[in-house]
């Protein structure tokens, strides 16, 4: 009689230990079909990425398409490395179907009629947040209808590209030093009428790519500033342009 308590509760311990995987909704991203990279001296972890610094000492980091979804949103069982339907949907537009299936799941953008007496702010379709500018600088920060996250979409002259100037400073959007390179910042400049202040719009159901004419390098929210980069399909260089005023 002993023997079989013995065995039944060694039995209830095993199952205890077992990866609550189904409960948990949690997704193995070696089952994801994209290009997965686990880089062991920075303990980071990347799906899709692009070149993005890691922090070192920090528990697996987890960077999709580029943008550092944080430690959290990582778990590492048995070698293995898992993350929530929930950041699969989020940060990779995907989702399982009933049958287990990854699947995209649209996300469809409102396009917006770009008009010269119209003022826009500029939200990025994976962070959420709006470009802002800070003399010179630009980067996204959380809305709140500040001057600096207001911009004029304003003819260039050439038919499909844009000066985008800010209302606080009066300036454009400008390509840094008209490099033509992948990983350039975009920063705000003296109004010009080069290549790099002249930007195209391209409206798609994930939200628009702003580009640089000559260029085929999409502006991207990259780490904590923004660069003309090469496309990779991540929302990080998807944005949604909301008419404000």
């Amino acid at each position: 009689m002993r023997r079989i308590f013995l065995l039944i509760m060694t039995f209830v311990l095993a199952l205890g230990s077992l990866p609550v995987l189904a409960q948990e909704n949690l997704v193995a991203v070696d089952a994801l079909g994209l290009p997965v990279d686990y880089d062991q001296k920075t303990d980071s972890l990347f799906i899709n990425g692009i070149d993005t610094e890691a922090v070192k000492g920090n528990s697996t980091t987890l960077y999709i398409n580029g943008f550092n979804c944080g430690s959290q949103d990582v778990i590492r069982r048995d070698g293995k490395f898992y993350i929530t339907e929930s950041i699969l949907e989020e940060k990779l537009n995907m989702a399982l179907s009933e049958n287990g299936v990854l699947e995209v799941v649209e996300k469809k953008i409102e396009k917006v009629e770009i008009l010269p007496d119209k003022t826009y702010a500029i939200i990025n379709c994976q962070s959420g947040k709006a470009l802002t500018n800070d003399g010179n600088k630009l980067f996204t920060s959380d809305y709140t209808n500040a001057e600096n996250q207001k911009f004029k979409i304003l003819d260039s002259g050439i038919e499909g590209f844009y000066h985008i100037r800010t209302v606080k400073t009066n300036r454009n959007l400008d390509v840094y030093n008209h490099w033509t390179d992948p990983g350039v910042q975009i920063i705000v400049w003296d109004v010009g009428n080069g290549d790099n202040q002249k930007f195209s719009v391209e409206f798609t159901e994930g939200g628009c790519y702003i580009t640089a004419r000559g260029r085929q390098l999409p502006i991207d929210e990259y780490g904590e500033g923004i660069v003309q980069n090469a496309i990779h399909g991540g929302d990080s260089q998807k944005w949604k342009i909301v008419e404000i005023g």
